[in-house]
C-alpha cells in the first residue's frame, strides 16, 4: 500500500487486490475513515500518516488464546496489535499444507473452548506498516489452503493467534536443549517448568504432583 499527495487531494493506492479510493483533502483539519474493501479501514491523518486495522466482534476463542498467550509469555506485555502482527510474521513462513493443518487443530482448540469464559464484544487492531504486504500474501495464502472465497476478520484473528500460540509453544519446547543435564540455571529452571506445564502429558503427572508438592510446601 502506498500514500501519495496529489493537488488538493490524497490518493490511496491499495497493492494486494483491493479497492482503490480517493479522499479529496481540501482543508487538511481532521483524520478520515476510510473502508477500502469490507473490513480493511485506513486511518488517514493529517500529513498523509496511515494505519490499517483489522475490526471484528470478539470470540470465546479469541479471550481464550489471549489467556494462553499470555500466560506464557507473562513477562513480555504483548498487545493485541503484538499477538496480531506476531501472527503473521509466523504465518507467512507456513505452506497451504501446514495452514490447513492450523486450521485443523484451531478446529479442536475451540471445541475445548469454555462457555462460561468472557470476551470482548468488540477487537480492533493495527497492522504493522513493515507487515501491511505479508498479511495479504497471508490472507491470499489461507483463502486459497482453505478454498474460501472470503475469509471473515475473526476468523482471520483466530488462526493468526493460533498460529502465534503454536510458536510460542514450539520455542517452549526447544528451550534448554543445550543445557548441560545436572546444571540449570534459574532462567533454564523456569523455562522448563513452563514447558512441562504447557505440555501437560500424562507420563509427567508425578513431576507436576512433586512441583505441586514442593510448590506447597515452600508457601506455608
Amino acid at each position: 500500500m502506498s500514500v501519495r499527495h496529489v493537488t488538493g487531494a490524497l490518493c490511496i493506492k491499495e497493492k494486494h487486490g483491493y479497492a482503490d479510493k480517493e479522499v479529496v483533502d481540501r482543508e487538511a483539519k481532521r483524520s478520515y475513515h476510510v473502508v477500502v474493501s469490507g473490513n480493511k479501514k485506513i486511518t488517514i491523518d493529517y500529513g498523509g500518516a496511515y494505519m490499517l486495522k483489522k475490526s471484528c466482534k470478539g470470540s470465546a476463542c479469541i479471550a481464550q488464546l489471549e489467556k494462553d498467550i499470555d500466560e506464557i509469555a507473562i513477562h513480555q506485555g504483548l498487545t493485541r496489535n503484538d499477538k496480531t502482527n506476531g501472527g503473521v510474521a509466523k504465518a507467512q513462513n507456513l505452506t497451504s499444507e501446514e495452514l490447513k493443518q492450523k486450521a485443523i487443530e484451531l478446529k479442536g482448540y475451540k471445541s475445548e473452548v469454555p462457555n462460561t469464559i468472557s470476551y470482548p464484544t468488540a477487537l480492533q487492531v493495527v497492522i504493522d506498516e513493515n507487515l501491511e504486504g505479508a498479511l495479504g500474501d497471508v490472507e491470499k495464502n489461507i483463502k486459497l489452503a482453505l478454498d474460501l472465497r472470503t475469509l471473515q476478520t475473526r476468523y482471520e484473528i483466530e488462526l493468526l493467534w493460533f498460529i502465534y500460540l503454536s510458536e510460542l509453544k514450539k520455542d517452549v519446547m526447544l528451550v534448554g536443549e543445550d543445557d548441560e543435564e545436572n546444571d540449570l540455571t534459574g532462567p533454564e529452571m523456569v523455562k522448563k517448568l513452563v514447558e512441562i506445564l504447557m505440555l501437560n502429558r500424562e507420563q509427567d503427572r508425578d513431576v507436576i504432583n512433586a512441583i505441586k508438592r514442593a510448590l506447597l510446601e515452600w508457601k506455608a
